[in-house]
């Protein structure tokens, strides 16, 4: 299993794996008939809060992973034990809500910029699509993830250099910056813990231990930074929660 990321880490599998449960229990997910015949690069994104399902991304063969859009891709939900089912095409999932009632994704993606122009929501059963978020000319947008209450989000804007980290209410509004990438190579993964941290990835040199893990706790009501910067953990490795 292979850890890949742009500041959109997925899990990229070859096929269908065996799934490891609590109890030791090994599960082997099923590939759908219309995989039989061919090679497909499975990336888990994210699971349900009740543990039975998962969503999971098929991007275009021989894409980049560094340089994924909505374009090509499909969205899929897959049951434990249960053979996937597409949801969507030409969509990037990004993370399911605290009540697993919204899966957020990417539609209009724009190869050159390596993003999406909007950020959409539907339900669990691929249906009443909607548009959240949409990015203006110079931007894209990326890997939405939810506070606990499921009332505010935050995501990934970005142009091709430079970007940020923003925060934004579900109803709208305009977005607030919580983190700003002068250098988008200089942050590798980010992810939004229940207790309310930002906890991110930074590039740092090999003095200070190399990628090196930062936390900033974010108010959830709000949406601003609420304390400074802390560095956490050194010699980090690339990771997702959710």
């Amino acid at each position: 299993m292979e850890l890949i990321f742009l500041a959109k880490v997925r899990r990229a599998i070859s096929g269908f794996m065996p799934l490891a449960m609590a109890t030791d229990e090994t599960l082997t997910i099923p590939e759908p008939q219309s995989f039989k015949s061919d090679s497909v690069n499975w990336q888990i994104v994210s699971w349900f809060p009740d543990g039975t399902r998962f969503l999971a991304d098929t991007p275009p063969k021989n894409s980049d992973p560094s340089n994924s859009t909505a374009q090509g891709s499909s969205v899929w939900i897959v049951p434990v034990g249960g053979e996937p089912r597409t949801l969507r095409d030409d969509a990037e999932p990004f993370s399911v809500s605290p009540d697993g009632l919204l899966i957020a994704f990417g539609a209009n993606g724009i190869e050159s910029l390596g993003g999406d122009r909007e950020i959409r929501l539907m339900d669990p059963s691929g249906q009443q699509a909607r548009k959240l978020y949409e990015a203006d000319s110079n931007n894209v947008l990326c890997c939405l993830q939810w506070s606990r209450d499921g009332q505010r989000t935050i995501y990934l804007m970005f142009s091709k250099s430079q970007g940020a980290i923003v925060s934004r209410d579900l109803r709208g509004g305009l977005p607030t910056t919580i983190l700003p990438i002068p250098n988008l190579d200089d942050v590798v993964d980010f992810n939004w813990l229940a207790d309310g941290r930002l906890v991110y990835i930074r590039r740092e040199d090999e003095q200070r231990g190399g990628d090196n893990f930062w936390e900033l706790r974010i108010d959830s009501n709000t949406g601003n930074p609420s304390g400074a910067h802390g560095e956490s953990q050194t010699g980090a490795d690339t990771f997702r929660g959710g």
